[in-house]
């Protein structure tokens, strides 16, 4: 389901940045994950009038220069798609974002906590609630083959109104009305 909410994130984007014409996407060229979700985000950014600008990299050191690129070229934000290489540089990446004045979109509510705009993706504590429902299972003796897989349920929206206060963007009630958890 990662993929898709791809979509939802953009759209919710297009709600709170109406003008947005370019988005830069950074992610990992090497995480196949990534490949899919930064895929379906450019077919949900048609579909939304969004044009993409793709900032996969294949190192931490290309992190920075992308962020650069991005503000030299004034896109509108930067969505990050998260994977561990990612995720591991996510306080640098809010640092810079800032440092550009630039909002960030993300799947996990973590850079949100950091500084960036909004995130909209599962609930990583009720996955990990799920997950632990599942270790128990096995423990008990149910075969790991024989459990279903499954998506995640619960998606959570996290937004920023500090970050949103310091870059000058105005927050739809529309879309604080629908926000899990807001961060003032």
């Amino acid at each position: 389901m990662l993929p898709e909410s791809s979509g939802k994130r953009l759209e919710l984007l297009k709600e709170v940045l109406p003008n947005a014409k370019v988005v830069a996407v950074l992610w990992n060229r090497f995480n196949e994950a990534s490949d899919l979700i930064f895929h379906q985000s450019e077919l949900a950014s048609k579909r939304i009038g969004l044009e993409l600008k793709d900032f996969g990299i294949s190192r931490a050191e290309e992190i920075k220069s992308a962020i650069t690129s991005t503000a030299q070229s004034r896109d509108a934000a930067i969505m990050v798609i998260d994977d561990p290489l990612i995720a591991s540089y996510r306080n640098e990446i809010v640092a810079l974002a800032r440092q550009s004045a630039f909002p960030i979109f993300s799947l996990y509510s973590e850079y949100v906590m950091a500084g960036g705009l909004l995130s909209y993706g599962p609930n990583l504590l009720a996955i990990y609630k799920r997950g632990a429902t599942y270790v128990d299972r096995i423990l008990k003796g149910v075969k790991p083959g024989d459990l279903p897989v499954e998506q995640p349920v619960e998606f959570k929206l996290v937004i920023n109104l500090k970050t949103a206060k310091a870059l000058g963007i105005e927050v739809p009630g529309t879309v604080l009305a629908r926000a899990d958890e807001v961060i003032d």
